[in-house]
């Protein structure tokens, strides 16, 4: 008889613009999830049930479909557009091209009636992707994305409402082809309006706020006085650079590091493995100037290490992970990145360091605030959100979730 997929193509043939169909809605989820891809991909939007559990769909101008090679072509100026900003190909190839844990994890919305002169394909209208992101939990690892560029041409923001949106048939597109029985969960920060708009027609769940911590500005010498001379012994810093941590993070200083990992990560319960080879993918392989990235030594042990990076009148503390029984090496990690910022000529006018510490373990919110951090609140209002698949429970797990700047795709 064929697969799903197969008896809806041959029904549809070559039904005209505008032609309608009824569909009976199959009680089978995985032959649901199949019709409703079929009908995405060749051009029909399907509304909602009817009143007696039927699927309407009428044949569409826009085709939702998984990534091709070659939309990379298309895909920067849809961002121009979309966001009044510019950025290249080679973010996008960064991001979704090059990730050591997956790849081309892209929706798009193509507009059947426009051709884009990049690709000679209909052009795009819509965008919607995440990366993958491994975590770590006791018991084991869990696979999740990060959901990344999800965006829509104003000129077709309008089309359509509510489920019926291009940026909610893109976003339902990208859960049934990439997330459905393949994934524990999908997560990211999120400002209102989308937070509203993903819980209400992308069955999201808001989980938190986010945990924002600030203190103003310090010179280093006012940082070591908040922890005793005399703990610090024999701790020294070391830059973290690519060539520190080795070709895939195989390097003496990318071993330290997941060593470093492997030894606390119990102690912070759940988190992103922030493995060498993925905090060199994450922070040093990415295009522009990369963060200063500072560990603490002990000998040959890392005990700690931070990324930073300045930000107008900010230093802003994007990631962190220090051994919860050494936490006097969270100050030289501050210490050793503010004398290096003193030490710029250019680098005045800072105001503050911020970060982002969700999740943290008791010593970490202890050193945080010995060191003059106070948590308030996120001047964006964003929340961690989360669409949980294969683990139902990823909501409340969540809220117990360690993170970081790192952990979105803001720093």
């Amino acid at each position: 008889m064929g697969s799903t997929r197969e008896r809806l193509e041959a029904r549809i043939g070559d039904l005209p613009p505008g032609a309608s169909l009824t569909l009976e809605a199959s009680s089978d989820p995985e032959e649901a999830r199949e019709l409703r891809l079929a009908l995405a991909e060749a051009g029909w939007l399907l509304r909602r049930k009817d009143a007696q559990g039927l699927w309407q769909a009428r044949r569409d101008r826009f085709r939702i479909r998984p990534y091709r090679p070659g939309d990379e072509r298309a895909i920067p100026g849809l961002f121009e557009t979309a966001f009044r900003q510019r950025r290249g190909i080679d973010h996008w190839s960064w991001l979704y091209q090059e990730h050591p844990w997956g790849r081309h994890r892209l929706t798009v919305a193509e507009d059947q009636e426009g051709v884009d002169p990049a690709t000679g394909r209909g052009a795009l209208v819509a965008h919607y992707t995440g990366y993958p992101v491994r975590f770590y939990r006791a018991g084991g690892t869990l696979e999740a994305h990060h959901i990344g560029d999800t965006m829509t041409l104003p000129a077709v923001r309008h089309l359509g409402r509510g489920p019926t949106s291009l940026l909610a048939r893109t976003g339902s597109h990208f859960y049934d082809h990439y997330c459905r029985g393949r994934v524990a969960f999908n997560y990211g920060f999120n400002a209102g309006n989308i937070q509203r708009f993903s819980v209400r027609f992308l069955e999201a769940v808001r989980v938190a706020d986010v945990a924002f911590w600030r203190r103003p500005w310090g010179s280093a010498a006012e940082v070591l006085e908040a922890s005793p001379a005399t703990s610090m012994g024999d701790l020294r810093t070391v830059n973290l650079d690519a060539d520190a941590l080795g070709e895939g993070g195989r390097g003496p200083l990318g071993r330290a590091l997941d060593a470093l990992f492997d030894r606390v990560a119990p102690a912070y319960g759940f988190l992103t493995h922030r493995s060498a080879e993925y905090l060199r993918w994450r922070y040093l392989e990415r295009p522009g100037a990369p963060p200063y990235l500072v560990g603490v030594l002990d000998g040959s042990r890392l005990l700690a290490w931070g990324a930073f990076r300045r930000d107008a009148t900010r230093l802003v503390w994007g990631d962190a992970l220090v051994d919860p029984e050494r936490p006097e090496a969270l100050t030289l990690v501050l210490a050793d990145t503010l004398a290096a910022l003193e030490a710029d000529p250019s680098a005045t006018g800072v105001k503050e360091v911020s970060g982002w510490f969700g999740g943290a373990p008791p010593g970490l919110v202890q050193s945080l605030e010995k060191l003059g951090f106070q948590r308030t609140r996120e001047p964006d209002d964003l929340a961690l959100m989360c669409v949980p698949f294969e683990e139902p429970e990823a909501p409340e797990a969540l809220k117990d979730l360690f993170y970081t700047l790192g952990d979105s795709d803001l720093f």
